[in-house]
């Protein structure tokens, strides 16, 4: 469709001015919208209010919606378009001019019914400008500036002032009511879950207006914070420009205040072989990527010496030169209790036992509770030492007080007669309760009992019961038991979580089942962790970042923030 579009405007002083618009297209659509090709500018048209469209027929104009127009004073949404025709849409007139040379359809547009006069009369029945309220823009700009400057820095400087000296030790001292909270007002954000049983007390930690959260706040409740690393070795460790809040950000909500992102930590760690090359310490930065191999502390002799000693991955126990060791002064083999057929109990034949049989997570199931021989030993390995007398057993653990037992049983079999044995003197086996009348029988009868008591200690100490498991020496006479060592935290400088490890299977770290003596390390290296952690931006693993699994603050080192820390800031 080609259409000639003609716009009319009546002048002040008579005639038409007449504005000519050659348009080609499929559709003739009239509106307020950009897209119409016949555009009305007056709001009391709609968007997209009707278009002319060719059909058999001839050319019809239709309404879009709630659209509509009139024709012949009749108002309608669809109309076959004829020459001559006068077509009012909404304060437009549209004349149907015919079909000119060249055109398919010609028209005038013209705006009949202005909108000038109603407009004029409705400013002046409403106050559209500040004015017309009784006071001009900078008025009104003073007047709320005053209302926020007393709502958010009166109210709030107002409650603090107001408030007692917060004590943690006094609830009193938490301020109630309203006016007496409005320094929340100045909240930047949520407290962290720890902070939130004070969080309406805001002077507990900023005791000054306008002033950071100083130190003394903190170390107030926080006590005895130890240092990151010993100053005296790395004294750039000591932190001394840096306050607790430049790390410990506050009003942070769940993300709590702990810092945790590696780049924190790898701002030293990432060079600290350079840095400290004394101090042996390899670089860290990504536990993904760049993490030295662990290294646990071990006892590595007899005498109680402990090492550090690389893990170096998987364990191949039995023939592996220079593998990791432990040097318990145990001679317990985890191989023989784990074996397939099972081992031999003393009442129920073969039994099988696995890793949860002995090692028991404690409360919080983050480490194991000690193996202890009356709690996890005593059933299969009992301390009898006469097949003639099964109900008693020797101490566990007391070299000095077994003897005494072992020499008291026989000394009282020998004086009391009846023992069933080949090759002992007649004074012992006499019949039960027959008094021994001369001394020399009586002297007799003590001596076997002796030489019995050092034949059973000989077996007892060095072959069977305490020499099975523990290593036992004799010196001048006397049964030793070389004093156990066993490590509770074989990473003292990491952190490890049973509890959050329960869905991975004992064996999948500690290949206990392949160990064939007592000195094999049964703990994993680097490889197997990260067969299921990666860094700090892994995809495909678990995200661990250095504080997964390193304490920040490390116990045993000095406070971090003491007076000393305090008086050389100032503070």
């Amino acid at each position: 469709m080609k259409a000639l579009v003609s716009y009319l405007t009546r002048k002040a002083k008579g005639g038409v001015a007449r504005r000519d618009d050659v348009v080609e297209t499929d559709i003739l659509r009239f509106g307020r919208g950009a897209d119409c090709e016949v555009h009305f500018v007056d709001p009391r048209v709609q968007l997209h209010h009707a278009q002319i469209v060719a059909r058999p027929g001839g050319y019809f104009l239709e309404g879009f919606g709630v659209g509509d127009f009139e024709v012949g004073g009749q108002r309608t949404q669809a109309h076959r378009l004829n020459a001559g025709e006068k077509i009012q849409i909404g304060p437009y007139e549209v004349e149907i001019v015919g079909s000119p040379e060249g055109y398919d359809i010609a028209l005038t547009v013209e705006l009949v019914r202005p909108l000038g006069d109603d407009l004029e009369m409705l400013k002046t029945r409403s106050r559209v400008h500040l004015a017309g309220g009784g006071l001009g823009k900078r008025g009104w700009s003073w007047l709320l500036l005053l209302v926020t400057a007393a709502f958010f820095l009166g109210a709030p400087l107002y409650a603090f002032v107001s408030h007692a000296p917060y004590s943690k030790s006094d609830p009193a001292t938490v301020p109630h009511g309203a006016l007496a909270t409005a320094d929340s007002l100045w909240l930047s954000g949520p407290m962290s879950g720890p902070h939130k049983f004070f969080g309406v007390a805001c002077n507990a930690c900023h005791e000054k207006p306008f002033v950071q959260v100083r130190d003394e706040s903190c170390v107030s409740c926080h006590t005895g914070i130890e240092h990151h690393a010993d100053t005296t070795k790395f004294s750039f460790a000591g932190f001394q420009d840096q306050a607790c809040q430049s790390c410990h950000k506050e009003h942070n909500g769940d993300a709590g205040i702990v810092l945790r992102a590696d780049a924190f930590c790898a701002d030293c760690h990432s060079s600290l072989k350079q840095q400290a090359a004394a101090a042996g310490l390899e670089n860290a930065s990504d536990f993904g990527r760049d993490h030295p191999q662990f290294r646990a502390t071990a006892p590595s002799d007899a005498a109680g010496k402990f090492d550090r000693v690389s893990l170096g991955g998987r364990l191949k126990l039995a023939d592996q030169v220079g593998k990791p060791v432990e040097v318990s002064n145990l001679k317990f083999p985890h191989g023989v209790h784990l074996v397939d057929r099972g081992v031999r109990h003393p009442e129920k034949g073969l039994i099988k036992l696995d890793c949860g049989g002995c090692h028991v997570p404690d409360s919080g199931k983050v480490g194991m509770l000690p193996v202890k021989m009356e709690a996890n030993c005593i059933e299969c390995h009992q301390l009898r030492f006469d097949p003639g007398a099964l109900d008693r057993e020797l101490p566990h653990g007391k070299p000095i007080q077994a003897l005494a037992v072992i020499g008291d049983f026989y000394a009282q079999r020998a004086l009391q007669g009846g023992v069933e044995e080949a090759g002992a003197p007649e004074v012992v086996r006499r019949r039960p309760g027959t008094p021994i009348v001369a001394e020399a029988e009586r002297l007799e009868a003590l001596a076997w009992a002796k030489t019995k008591t050092d034949q059973v200690a000989e077996r007892v100490f060095g072959k069977s019961l305490c020499g099975s498991c523990h290593t036992v020496t004799k010196q001048g006479g006397q049964w030793e038991v070389a004093k156990i060592r066993l490590m509770d935290r074989f990473l003292p400088k990491g952190v490890f979580d049973h509890g959050r490890h329960l869905t991975v299977g004992c064996a999948d770290c500690h290949n206990a089942k392949a160990s064939e003596v007592a000195t094999d390390l049964l703990l994993p290296g680097i490889e197997n962790c990260q067969s299921c952690h990666g860094g700090e931006k892994a995809a495909d693993k678990v995200p661990s970042t250095c504080v997964s699994c390193h304490e920040f603050h490390r116990p045993g080192l000095p406070p971090m923030r003491g007076p000393a820390k305090a008086a050389a800031l100032g503070r």
